[in-house]
């Protein structure tokens, strides 16, 4: 890809599985006709049995390039991997769809590259393990809910800090060329970035829908690059918010369930005014 883009597309939580045909259609219209040379998907595109069928028809009608992750409605109904094998099939088939892995550095400007991973609800935040709330990843996700729940405390935890690991690189070489660097993931990596209904989520809830481990690492890589930015695009809470640590902007969009859309055109040139100003973005 050319790295000349002037504007992206992006959206999250599309749920395609609670859409109808001519809903999901619709929305790959409205994909093509906006104005973003490329598409971001930050996770949850589908889930079940319904994910093959509808990540190939996301493919075969999204007339541009796509990069996206997953996220943990990805894996609901089947297990961790045999949704790498689904997606790898995908991938495989359609050069336009690049899943991101934590590895990759995509130039989209002289000044601005794409880097992303997964990403996964560390159970750290608010009350962490002693939590009494549980979200539905406990029961259809079958590698959780094969496990006790201890277990799945530690393999949140492990799963976090491995995306996390994932990125670091990346994210540390795209500081040192580009002024910003975007980081498409689907958990917010902060509390304050976990938002709920124009709050951020309750100690109760924190544990599954932010990730410290990833904010953590985040933050520690900005600072050993002062004067550098980052904007971080996620979902996973469907509910939408702004949150800024320093030279790290988080745009939180929200989803409702069969009615996806097209959370944001981010225009590359705006970019460096937003994080020069020191009033609420507006990208």
């Amino acid at each position: 890809m050319s790295d000349n883009v002037k504007s992206l597309t992006w959206l999250t939580d599309p749920h395609l599985e609670f859409c109808s045909y001519r809903t999901r259609h619709q929305l790959y219209h409205s994909i093509n006709q906006a104005a973003g040379e490329i598409v971001i998907i930050t996770g949850d595109l589908s889930a079940g049995s319904h994910r093959l069928a509808q990540y190939t028809e996301l493919a075969e009608q999204i007339k541009k390039p796509v990069y996206f992750v997953l996220g943990n409605h990805d894996r609901y109904g089947t297990t961790f991997a045999n949704t790498e094998t689904v997606v790898g099939r995908v991938t495989a088939l359609f050069s336009h769809m690049v899943r991101l892995n934590g590895s990759q550095i995509i130039p989209l400007s002289h000044s601005v590259a794409l880097i992303g991973v997964d990403g996964w609800a560390d159970g750290l935040g608010g009350e962490g393990p002693e939590t009494k709330a549980r979200i539905n990843d406990f029961y259809q996700i079958i590698d959780f809910a094969t496990d006790p729940e201890p277990q799945v405390f530690r393999e949140m935890k492990e799963r976090a800090g491995k995306y996390s690991r994932a990125l670091r690189p990346s994210l540390i070489r795209a500081l040192k060329k580009y002024q910003t660097t975007i980081i498409a993931t689907h958990v917010p990596p902060y509390e304050g970035a976990a938002w709920h209904e124009g709050c951020p989520s309750s100690p109760a809830y924190q544990p599954f829908f932010s990730s410290p481990t990833m904010g953590k690492m985040i933050k520690a890589a900005v600072a050993e690059h002062p004067g550098k930015n980052v904007l971080v695009l996620c979902g996973h809470t469907h509910s939408p918010g702004i949150y800024c640590d320093g030279n790290v902007l988080v745009l939180t969009a929200g989803a409702r369930y069969g009615f996806p859309e097209i959370s944001k055109t981010i225009y590359l040139e705006r970019l460096h005014s937003i994080f020069a100003s020191s009033d609420t973005p507006a990208l």
